[in-house]
C-alpha cells in the first residue's frame, strides 16, 4: 500500500478502512468544532511525533477541511490540506494557557478555533463566562507557567489565525516547516490505530 492510500484510511472516518474507539457521542469523531476527536487526536499525535515536541495543536476549522477528499479506486487525488504546513514554537507555559483559554472560550458552542490537542491534558468548565479551561498538564505534569516548551502548530495558527494573536508574537523555529500532508503519511507507516477521544478534555460542571 503506497503513503497515499494510507492517508485515505487515516482521512475517511466514515469509510470502514478503521474501527474507531467509543466516543460518548457519534458526533465526537467527525466534528471537531464541538470537541474532542479521535481523529483530531490522531493528527495532533502525528505532529507532535514527527517534531518530538512536548505538545502540539490544531485547530478545528483546518482540521474539518482534512476529511474533504477525493477518492479514485485505492488512492486519493489530494488531500486539501495536504500542503498546509506545519511548524515548531516555544512558547511558555503562560502562553500555552492563554492559548488554551482562547481556544476554549465558547465551548460548548462549535466553534473554528477549537483545539485538538497532543500532550495535553485539560480540564475545562463549560459553566464558567471567561477562563473556561481550570487546568492543564503536559505529560502528567501541570503547565508550568515559567517553562518553556516546544509545540507543533500549524503555520496558519503561528501567523495568527484563527484569533490566536497571541501566537503571531512567537518566532517559529527555523527549518522546521513541513507539510502536514507528509507528516500523516509518515506516521501511518507505524500507527495504524485511532486513539480514544474523550481522554484530553476532561469537562467539569457540565
Amino acid at each position: 500500500m503506497n503513503k497515499r492510500a494510507g492517508v485515505l484510511i487515516t482521512a475517511v472516518l466514515a469509510a470502514a478502512f478503521f474501527a474507531l474507539p467509543a466516543a460518548s457521542a457519534a458526533e465526537q469523531n467527525f466534528d471537531p468544532t464541538a470537541g474532542e476527536t479521535a481523529w483530531g487526536n490522531y493528527v495532533a499525535d502525528a505532529m507532535r511525533a514527527h517534531y518530538k515536541s512536548d505538545i502540539a495543536m490544531i485547530d478545528a476549522g483546518t482540521l474539518a477541511t482534512l476529511v474533504n477528499i477525493e477518492v479514485v479506486s485505492e488512492d486519493i487525488t489530494r488531500l486539501d490540506i495536504a500542503e498546509v504546513e506545519v511548524a515548531l514554537v516555544r512558547l511558555t507555559g503562560r502562553e500555552v494557557a492563554a492559548i488554551l483559554n482562547n481556544a476554549a472560550k465558547f465551548y460548548p458552542r462549535k466553534n473554528n478555533g477549537f483545539l485538538q490537542v497532543s500532550g495535553l491534558t485539560v480540564s475545562i468548565d463549560p459553566n464558567l463566562r471567561q477562563n473556561k479551561v481550570t487546568g492543564a498538564s503536559v505529560g502528567g505534569a501541570p503547565i508550568d507557567p515559567d517553562k518553556v516548551y516546544s509545540v507543533a502548530v500549524t503555520k496558519f495558527l503561528a501567523n495568527g489565525g484563527a484569533s490566536f494573536g497571541i501566537l503571531e508574537r512567537v518566532n517559529m523555529v527555523d527549518g522546521s516547516a513541513k507539510f502536514i500532508g507528509d507528516i500523516i503519511a509518515a506516521y501511518y507507516d507505524a500507527n495504524k490505530d485511532m486513539p480514544a477521544a474523550g481522554t484530553r478534555y476532561i469537562v467539569r460542571g457540565g
